[in-house]
């Protein structure tokens, strides 16, 4: 089975699965009925933990995995609080998201950091908002600014503060400001 939230993904999954997996248009928190309860070996989870409540997302896997299944996590976590306004704040708290899956009756088998391996990949994203999509933004407020003074002022009325947090969050999302305060690991846990 495919959960996501995207309807383009879901559809993209059916269609390199050619039907042979089930697929929900929906959050994973959210699924019910369907799929059957104790029916997978595993739940694997690439870059979408970030976004699920892990209590919600834990009890959901003691719902649809068979005993003794596995979930496998391959994501983001906080290492250390953050102490700056300006710093990204996805990615949930490794030591509280460990005791929770603990807490609701799964062991952690294997424990992979492999930050030093992704964090570039940050430098790279940086990058690219820097040198593009901010110089692009910058652009067009500035012909709005010329062009239209009246709508530029109250743009900047209405969003100036939000514009700022965000420029000052995505000008800190460094390979070196990502690993001071967060982590990329592959999990592997275990249904007791």
């Amino acid at each position: 089975a495919c959960v996501a939230p995207d309807p383009y993904l879901t559809n993209l999954a059916a269609e390199k699965t050619k039907g042979r997996a089930q697929v929900f248009t929906d959050l994973y928190e959210n699924l019910d009925a369907e799929p059957t309860p104790g029916s997978f070996d595993l739940v694997l989870m690439a870059e979408s933990c970030q976004y699920v409540n892990p209590e919600r997302g834990w009890e959901q896997h003691g719902r649809f995995l068979k005993d003794k299944g596995y979930v496998l996590i391959a994501d983001f976590f906080k290492i250390r609080p953050l102490d700056r306004d300006d710093l990204s704040k996805s990615g949930h708290d490794l030591d509280r998201f460990l005791s929770v899956a603990d807490e609701s009756g799964f062991k952690l088998l294997k424990k992979i950091d492999i930050t030093r391996e992704t964090a570039p990949s940050m430098d790279i994203y940086q990058g690219i908002i820097t040198q593009y999509v901010f110089p692009i933004a910058e652009a067009i407020f500035e012909f709005i600014s010329r062009r239209y003074p009246l709508i530029y002022r109250f743009m900047s009325m209405l969003f100036k503060e939000k514009i700022l947090k965000l420029h000052a969050r995505y000008s800190n999302q460094s390979a070196a400001i990502f690993t001071q305060y967060k982590g990329y690991f592959i999990l592997l846990f275990q249904k007791k």
